[in-house]
Formats: structure tokens, sequence, C-alpha cells
């Protein structure tokens, strides 16, 4: 059993060593474990809109009915942003069962939401025909 996430995103203002992290919490975010990271000046330079995709498997992680996934920015300056967009969960966690996603978006202090969002993202399952 496996996961995809594939997303775009775009860092202004970002200098060198800052980047935003890609975590997964199998315990309904009481403890979090680092999937990947992408930092400034390695992984992607500001003003550059960058596509990603990775995979995440059950023999590396616990899908549990609880689990969840986030993106935490580590920036350290004002004004500092990556703006993430497309996100795509494609996968199957069982064989009778697509998996059910929602979406809490977490606002800091002088945050902006500024991107509609469905509040829960139900799982296409590539059974049914459209």
């Amino acid at each position: 059993m496996e996961l995809t996430i594939s997303f775009t995103y775009i860092a202004v203002r970002m200098e060198s060593g800052d980047g935003f992290l890609v975590e997964f919490s199998e315990d309904n975010g009481g403890s979090w474990t680092t999937v990947t990271q992408f930092v400034m000046g390695t992984d992607f330079d500001v003003d550059v809109r960058e596509n990603t995709e990775f995979t995440l498997d059950s023999s590396n992680f616990n899908f549990t009915s609880t689990a969840k996934i986030r993106f935490r920015s580590f920036a350290d300056g004002t004004g500092e942003a990556t703006y993430i967009d497309n996100v795509l969960i494609a996968g199957t966690l069982s064989a009778n069962q697509p998996p059910r996603f929602t979406a809490e978006p977490v606002l800091l202090p002088g945050a902006v939401l500024d991107a509609a969002y469905s509040g829960i993202l139900d799982a296409i399952d590539p059974r049914e025909t459209r």
C-alpha cells in the first residue's frame, strides 16, 4: 500500500537555508515524522514555481485511520512564505476502501489563507466510472 503526493510550490523572500517540510503523523498529530524537506539554495530558488512528487509506502509509514500529512515552514523572517498549490494525494490503502482526507489549514498570527478549500476531500475510487 502506498500514497503518492504531488504538488506545486513557489517561495518568496526566503533566504538560503530557509524552507519547508512535509510531515506524516500516524497518531492524529501526536507526533510527526519528516517525510521530506525542501531547502532554499539547495532544492529550490525563490520566485520559481516548482513541481514535485514523492511516494510513501506502508513498509515505512503506518497508514492508520488517524494518519495526517502536513506542510510546515522553517523560514525565519517576516514576509517569507511558501505558496503550495495543486496538491494531489493518490493511492489505495485497502482493497475495498480509498482513503479519505480532511483539509485543516493552520494559520499563524498574521497569516492569510487565500485559497478556497472544501474542508473534506474525498478520494476518487478508481473502480468507479465517471
